[in-house]
């Protein structure tokens, strides 16, 4: 380091210093810059000219603080919009330095190394930032507490190393065609073992038989509200009911309540159906019979219906085609068009193959229901929500 900064001690008065910058991307290709007007080689690494790099803020530290840098360029000949999208800059290893033009076998004097944050657009290029590694010591440690599931969906260890989701995603994962793309985020696609057009039909509205005057277990006096949804063997919900409503009287004298009794007819290719209720139409309960008994006592919480999202918010991933290996999020399926939440950065062509799994909203409803792996949830459903008192 002593000798490196001798050498360069007078390339820097007489101006012959430049910037040097190196990416190793998350793919293992690693691109090297400089802000000089020609190729500048140390041994077998050449730094290729970036017209106008220049540094324009360094904040080092010899603290547990995070040190920062940002940088900015004109024009990078190899920074594709493509591969920004797809991801193989995210937390790109980052390294900037200074070396002699004039000397090039100098070597280069590194002043940072971490990890890339942030590329962004400006009017005259591009501006980057890198964080060493001390960002690292700024995530949260520990467990957290909240409502919602804190689980990755399928994963062994969770982000606090204390258990995970540990549900067994091979049957939850489905391998799908590309038929045709309508635009780079909707594509109509092809599921073998998942067809949506299969998808069962919407029952008709409940009937409901109140009876009152009930002891022990009840529903307290006033106005109740039912739909019913079908599931497949698939797993795919259909849109519910029609909303149907009763009535509770106060008993004389007004003591007890009554209860409800929700019933529909069959439908074809269910095997099991949702009950939802209230003014919010949570979901009650899951069942495989034509009726269901409502009492107060499996209260009315739960996640809300699905209508059919299966896929929403689940992971999609490309296994043929220029895009392989790219993953991305699901928005939703309608029939058989896939909406992604984002591009995937690198083309899909029709016949590419890629695979799917099924979205997570972290509730316990959803857990339960569609998964049936509540036993492994991951929040506090109950835990009261945070107020604040004047």
């Amino acid at each position: 380091m002593r000798a490196i900064n001798s050498l360069l001690a007078a390339d820097f008065a007489d101006g012959h210093v430049s910037t040097v910058a190196q990416v190793i991307r998350t793919d293992g290709v690693v691109q090297s810059f400089c802000d000089f007007d020609a190729p500048l080689a140390v041994g077998s690494t050449v730094y290729a000219p970036a017209a106008g790099l220049t540094g324009i803020k360094l904040t080092l530290t010899n603290s547990a603080s995070v040190s920062d840098v940002q940088t900015r360029a004109a024009w990078l000949p190899v920074l594709q919009e493509a591969d920004v999208l797809s991801g193989v800059y995210d937390n790109a290893t980052v390294s900037f330095g200074f070396m002699s033009n004039a000397n090039p076998s100098y070597g280069v004097l590194w002043v940072f190394s971490g990890l890339l944050a942030t590329i962004k657009a400006t009017p005259d290029g591009f501006q980057a930032q890198a964080q060493s590694a001390m960002w690292k010591l700024q995530r949260q440690l520990g467990i957290y507490i909240n409502p919602t599931c804190r689980h990755v969906l399928g994963s062994t260890v969770d982000p606090q190393g204390v258990g995970g989701c540990l549900l067994n995603m091979t049957p939850y994962t489905y391998t799908g065609t590309v038929g045709s793309l309508i635009n780079p985020m909707v594509w109509d696609v092809t599921i073998p073992g998942y067809t949506v057009a299969a998808t069962p039909g919407t029952p008709n509205a409940p009937t409901l038989a109140v009876q009152q005057g009930i002891a022990g277990q009840f529903l307290p006096p006033g106005t109740y509200h039912y739909s019913v949804s079908s599931i497949d063997a698939n797993g795919q919900e259909s849109a519910t009911s029609p909303i149907t409503s009763a009535v509770i009287n106060p008993n004389t004298p007004p003591t007890g309540g009554g209860d409800i009794t929700v019933s529909w007819p069959a439908v074809a290719g269910a095997v099991s159906y949702n009950v939802y209720g209230n003014t919010a139409q949570t979901l009650l309960a899951t069942t495989t019979s034509l009726s269901w008994l409502d009492n107060g006592s499996q209260g009315s919480g739960g996640s809300p219906p699905l209508f059919g999202d299966f896929f929403a918010m689940g992971i999609l991933t490309m296994t043929s085609g220029a895009a392989t290996g790219l993953s991305t999020d699901v928005k939703t399926m309608l029939d058989q068009v896939l909406y992604l939440l984002l591009p995937l950065g690198r083309e899909v062509a029709p016949g590419d193959t890629f695979t799917i799994t099924p979205g997570c909203s972290k509730s316990v409803g959803t857990c339960n229901y569609k998964f049936n792996n509540v036993v492994n949830y991951g929040g506090f459903p109950d835990l009261t929500p945070e107020r604040q008192w004047m």
